[in-house]
């Protein structure tokens, strides 16, 4: 699967309302800008305000990715907005 191609048509799809999913896109968007590799790395962070399951959901089922674990990361309180780890089969 090419992933630049996916993140691109699920962001063509997002509505106005969708800006957290918005904004998992564009982190993953902005991870790939300037990277060789044509897939992710197995293990990233994402900065969004949902839960893991929503958080999981998304990336297994718009992205279509192969999700092993998505965790909060409780520090990021303190520093702003909440981040997930992701980890990728």
């Amino acid at each position: 699967m090419d992933i630049r191609k996916k993140l691109n048509e699920v962001q063509n799809v997002l509505s106005n309302e969708q800006e957290e999913e918005r904004h998992i896109v564009n982190d993953l968007m902005f991870l790939m800008f300037g990277n060789d590799s044509e897939e992710l790395p197995k293990e990233f962070e994402i900065e969004c305000v949902m839960d893991n399951e929503q958080v999981e959901t998304f990336l297994k089922e718009k992205l279509e990715l192969d999700v092993e674990d998505v965790s909060f990361i409780p520090m990021s309180l303190l520093l702003g907005r909440p981040r997930f780890r992701v980890k990728l089969n």
